[in-house]
């Protein structure tokens, strides 16, 4: 059982990673997830991340990973439609301007903005829903084109188009 001061410790320390976690930026967070990971997994020793080259020989690999087993084990994100689509290549839309606690794919510098639906990709597992434990929740995934002026405003080069795949709930019709 632990003791007083080793529970203290333990507080100290985990009051510390979490200072560390919330100054951090979202890619130095997926750092040191990474980091840590390496070391859990005996791939590397603190010290020589730190140093940025290995001290010792390299740990060997049960497997080796091969496009062949990437190409077997991935799954596939395509569900069966609930309902027919709401949009066609060619239907202007907006951007829905959501402001979520949770997950969203929809790029902030989108959302508020007029687009032209390019493609209709089909009914996928809407990440937002997994991301809050609500199931698979297929939505259909559009590709949508904005111009650089619609997302940058009037000094953006004109030339500029941009696409995004973006899900059914994030969309409402744009028409005139």
């Amino acid at each position: 059982m632990p003791g007083i001061s080793t529970i203290r410790v333990s507080r100290r320390n985990s009051f510390r990673q979490l200072i560390i976690y919330l100054s951090a930026s979202y890619y130095r967070r997926w750092l040191l997830g990474m980091e840590k990971s390496v070391i859990e997994r005996g791939f590397a020793t603190a010290e020589e991340l730190k140093a940025g080259h290995a001290a010792t020989a390299g740990k060997m690999l049960p497997r080796k990973l091969t496009a062949s087993a990437f190409q077997q084990t991935r799954r596939s994100f395509f569900r069966e439609q609930q309902a027919s689509a709401l949009f066609k290549p060619g239907d202007r839309v907006r951007t829905r301007n959501i402001h979520p606690q949770t997950h969203t794919r929809l790029p902030r510098y989108a959302r508020g903005k007029l687009g032209i639906v390019e493609r209709c990709q089909g009914c996928h597992v809407y990440p937002d829903s997994v991301a809050i434990d609500q199931g698979d929740n297929p939505q259909w995934l559009y590709t949508v084109v904005f111009t650089g002026n619609e997302l940058w405003g009037p000094d953006a080069d004109s030339t500029v188009h941009v696409s995004i795949e973006a899900f059914e709930p994030y969309l409402e019709s744009a028409s005139l």
